[in-house]
């Protein structure tokens, strides 16, 4: 039998019985295959075509900052056959930064997936760089170098505020992934590193004894950090935070009905206990809501991208 949400969903998507709803559902993702993203979209592909009656498939739409995958599903029928599946935040930097062929509205939030995420500046547990102000009486004496993922923004937004908020410009090392940058650290390979605050748990025993947070840039401390400060907290500035999450858009013209189906689907999905279970185990903290709350965190977020770019636009 249909879920009660894909009974919605069938009625949105044929009035009257008059239109016939899309055989599949292709979730549209940027980036590689090991992204935070592509592995949210792996998570809820099957709970969602559970939900849904109908397959779900992954599209991965290569492009810089995943600008053309935005402009796919930006150009699809709006008849729920396809949904973008993005990082709020990077959305919000290129809208800041001037970077869209289109305009932001151009897309519908469906649905919120997560959490937000929290970034940490990492060191060396042995390093002397125990606290900020260790961090700034440092950086006076000579350059530090900083091991940042690749093609992550929230790392880069990071980095962006402490420059601006501390005038210290790192020596960048480009890591592959999180895992990579908090080996670089470890191994001194960089002697500070930009990492999502649940990675540090996922790294192992090891991290402990290793590595420890500088500061944290959510706008409370991290749960899993509680000792350490966050950004806002050093710098005596409350608008100095952030975190960054997932969300679902469709084409602009999806209309208000199918809009619903859809995030309701979704958060039946994601309320799934192999969901939950396996977004837990990625470091992803699954919670889905509804279109409102993506449109307030799209606020949010642009907001913090203007000001970690003041010069953007």
């Amino acid at each position: 039998m249909l879920t009660i949400a894909a009974a919605l969903l069938m009625l949105a998507l044929a009035p009257g019985g008059a239109v016939a709803a899309p055989q599949e559902l292709r979730l549209v993702v940027a980036g590689p295959d090991d992204s935070a993203a592509h592995r949210l979209a792996d998570i809820l592909a099957d709970p969602l075509a559970e939900v849904l009656g109908r397959p779900v498939t992954i599209q991965d739409v290569p492009g810089a900052d995943g600008i053309s995958a935005a402009q796919a599903v930006v150009e699809a029928a709006p008849d729920g056959g396809v949904l973008l599946l993005a990082d709020n935040l990077l959305l919000a930097v290129n809208e800041a930064a001037g970077a869209w062929p289109l305009d932001l509205d151009a897309l519908r939030p469906v649905a919120k997936l997560t959490l937000g995420i929290s970034v940490a500046l990492v060191a060396p547990a042995a390093s002397e760089i125990a606290s900020w102000p260790a961090l700034s009486d440092r950086a006076e004496q000579d350059g530090l170098t900083l091991s940042v993922p690749a093609s992550h923004v929230a790392h880069d937004v990071a980095r962006a505020m402490i420059e601006r908020a501390s005038g210290i410009e790192f020596e960048v090392v480009e890591a592959a992934d999180d895992q990579a940058s908090l080996a670089d650290v470890a191994r001194g390979r960089a002697e500070l590193g930009l990492v999502s605050t649940n990675s540090l748990e996922a790294y192992g025993d090891a991290a402990a004894a290793e590595l420890h947070p500088v500061v944290t840039f959510g706008a409370k401390r991290s749960p899993l950090h509680p000792d350490t400060p966050t950004f806002a907290e050093v710098t005596g500035d409350d608008k100095n935070d952030f975190t960054y999450s997932f969300a679902l858009f469709g084409p602009p013209d999806l209309d208000d009905e199918l809009t619903r189906s859809l995030a309701e689907a979704t958060q039946t999905a994601c309320a799934r206990p192999d969901a939950l279970t396996a977004a837990g185990a990625a470091g992803l903290p699954l919670a889905c809501r509804e279109a409102e709350v993506v449109e307030q965190t799209l606020e949010r977020d642009l907001q913090v991208a203007r000001r970690a770019y003041p010069g953007a636009q």
